[in-house]
């Protein structure tokens, strides 16, 4: 790039700066404090102004201006406005009117009995920049005015209570409100003996045995990992449950597959990992090792044999729980609560 550097520009005539569309804007490649442009979606002048493109009268983000709005646990990170959710709420938009960016996470799956860990919960996103489940782009953001938008965070899925009972499904989240309806699907809950495929999840569960793992959906997740194999089907190590970023692991040998590991974002201002699988049954006859849960919140596997509890997923981020032998002392895990995320310009 060609720079021309000045102590002060006089122009005796009017002169150009570059013009682009909003997507051309938003695909720009290292962009710095003070770039100017026209964008000509929006038909107006805007400068990159603390990590946003704002329109230089009045230094509010381009695209739609400044909002008052209450629900959930407010703060601000940066140049955010940002609003957490760990429970169904209102976000209520007293004034304004502004595009949001979103993070939708449902609740995952419970780890099935003798079986597969449970999948995460489906993971829908529109951070520019990032991904939605299944390694897909973000989704684009939307827009909200005055009104009522009510929000639901999907609860974790129950766990397996038996060698014979799958983990329960994870719970939807949701934002939904004048002309906006966006669903996350609860992650699917572990397979369980033997062969027992769980429904479709946001991330589907992990196989029991000779059993596949559950589909996820596309858009949100991953599939749920393969059990080991045929041969003594169920005393073989049972498949992980899908992570939003990551497909849940074969089990393998005696030991059950991890679980698909999650996605990072930045939303909050702070880089985390949620939506991750949980790691499959390990009937462990003459190894007492484990799964893991994948990473972002997922819950590692139980052991039969040496009498090791499943791991449950972790609450705020949708992780799916382990799978186990599902008895008393041998508990299956139970799935992680969701989380909705809304943030916008401060």
């Amino acid at each position: 790039m060609s720079k021309i550097i000045v102590d002060q520009l006089n122009a005796t005539e009017a002169f150009k700066v570059p013009t682009f569309t909003e997507a051309q804007r938003d695909a720009l490649t290292n962009v710095q404090e003070g770039f100017l442009i026209h964008n000509s979606t929006a038909e107006q002048m805007e400068i990159y102004y603390s990590g946003d493109w704002r329109n230089p009268g009045n230094k509010t983000a381009a695209g739609g201006g400044t909002l008052t709005a209450t629900g959930g646990a407010i703060n601000t990170a940066g140049a955010y406005k940002v609003h957490t959710f760990s429970t169904d709420g209102i976000f209520n938009v007293a004034s304004g009117t502004a595009e949001i960016e979103y993070l939708v996470i449902a609740g995952g799956g419970g780890g099935g009995g003798w079986g597969g860990g449970g999948g995460a919960g489906g993971y829908r996103c529109s951070v520019l920049g990032e991904q939605s489940g299944g390694n897909t782009p973000a989704e684009n953001k939307i827009q909200v005015s005055p009104g009522q938008y009510s929000v639901k965070v999907g609860s974790g899925g129950s766990r397996g209570t038996t060698g014979y009972t799958g983990g329960g499904a994870g719970g939807n989240s949701e934002i939904s409100g004048p002309g906006i309806s966006i669903t996350s699907k609860g992650g699917a809950g572990g397979g369980w003996w033997q062969a027992n495929v769980p429904a479709v999840g946001g991330s589907g569960g992990g196989g029991s045995g000779s059993g596949n793992g559950g589909p996820g959906t596309p858009g949100q997740g991953n599939d749920g990992g393969p059990g080991q194999g045929s041969q003594s089907g169920p005393y073989l190590g049972h498949g992980g449950g899908g992570g939003a970023g990551q497909i849940g692991g074969t089990g393998s040998g005696v030991i059950g597959g991890n679980g698909g590991d999650g996605l990072n974002s930045l939303i909050t201002g702070q880089a985390l990992t949620r939506a991750g699988g949980g790691g499959g049954h390990s009937p462990g006859l003459g190894n007492s090792g484990t799964s893991s849960g994948g990473s972002g919140g997922g819950g590692g596997g139980g052991n039969y044999y040496n009498a090791q509890q499943a791991d449950n997923g972790q609450d705020g981020t949708g992780g799916g729980g382990g799978g186990n032998y599902g008895d008393s002392a041998r508990l299956c895990g139970e799935g992680g609560a969701g989380v909705v995320i809304i943030r916008y310009p401060a």
